[in-house]
C-alpha cells in the first residue's frame, strides 16, 4: 500500500471519528411521553336546585268539643300525589356532607265523612284538605363517591283546611280554618350523581303539624284538628 493510500484511510477514520463524537454531545430528539388525562374528582360542594315529584300518605284526626266535654271524633286516612320544588347547599369534608335545603310542595291530600255521637244527637260533616306545604331543614350525609346517603330534620309549616257543619245538636255549629301551622319534618333517603352537574334523589319524610283548637260560630262550641304527612318523592337536582 502506497503512503498516500495510507494517509486517506487515516483521513477518513479521523473524520468517522470527528462525526460519531459529535452525534454524541448533540441534544435528545425522543418525544416526551403525554400524561394521562385525570378527570377531576366529584365533590358534592355546591348550590343546587331541582324538583320532586311522588306520594303523601295523610293522617289527620277532628274532635268537636262543647264547654271542654268531647262530643264526637272523626279519624281520617286519605292519600294523593305531592310535588313541587327544592333548593340547598352543601358542603363536603371527606366522606362527609353537611347541607341545608328548602322545599315548597303541593299536596293532593282530601277526605270528607260524617260524625255523629254516641247518643246520635250530635251529627255533622268535617272535611280536611291538606294543600301546600314548605320546609326548611338541616341535612347530614355519608358520601360513597358519587352516592350520598342522608338524613334531614327541620321545621315545617303548613295551612291545613278545616270544615265542620253541625246537622244537629250543639246549635247547629259551623267552623272553618286555613290558618298557617308549623311542625316539624324528618327524614332520609340516597342521591346519586349522574354527571357532575345532575344528581337524582329519592327521600322519604315525616311531618307533624301539631293541633290546632278551631273556633265555631257557637260559644263554648270548638274543633280540635292535628295532622301529619308521610310522603315518598324521587327527585332530580342540577349542582351549580
Amino acid at each position: 500500500m502506497s503512503i498516500s493510500s495510507i494517509a486517506r484511510v487515516a483521513a477518513g477514520a479521523l473524520i468517522l471519528s470527528a462525526t460519531s463524537a459529535l452525534a454524541a454531545d448533540l441534544p435528545s430528539r425522543k418525544v416526551a411521553p403525554v400524561a394521562p388525562v385525570v378527570a377531576p374528582a366529584f365533590t358534592w360542594t355546591g348550590f343546587y336546585v331541582g324538583a320532586d315529584i311522588g306520594g303523601a300518605f295523610g293522617y289527620a284526626k277532628d274532635s268537636v268539643w262543647n264547654a271542654g266535654v268531647n262530643q264526637f271524633a272523626r279519624s281520617f286516612n286519605s292519600s294523593g300525589v305531592v310535588g313541587g320544588i327544592h333548593a340547598g347547599y352543601n358542603y363536603q369534608m371527606g366522606a362527609v356532607v353537611l347541607g341545608g335545603e328548602a322545599d315548597l310542595w303541593y299536596n293532593g291530600i282530601s277526605s270528607r265523612a260524617v260524625g255523629t255521637n254516641a247518643a246520635g244527637t250530635v251529627n255533622g260533616t268535617l272535611k280536611n284538605e291538606l294543600g301546600w306545604q314548605g320546609t326548611i331543614r338541616a341535612r347530614a350525609g355519608y358520601a360513597i363517591d358519587r352516592a350520598l346517603l342522608f338524613v334531614t330534620a327541620g321545621v315545617a309549616i303548613a295551612a291545613p283546611e278545616t270544615s265542620l257543619t253541625l246537622t244537629s245538636g250543639l246549635g247547629g255549629a259551623t267552623a272553618s280554618s286555613s290558618a298557617t301551622r308549623a311542625g316539624f319534618t324528618v327524614g332520609g333517603g340516597v342521591e346519586y350523581a349522574f354527571t357532575n352537574n345532575w344528581i337524582g334523589k329519592v327521600e322519604y319524610r315525616y311531618a307533624d303539624y301539631g293541633t290546632k283548637t278551631i273556633s265555631t260560630d257557637v260559644p263554648n262550641v270548638s274543633v280540635k284538628n292535628s295532622a301529619q304527612v308521610n310522603t315518598i318523592t324521587a327527585g332530580v337536582s342540577y349542582k351549580f
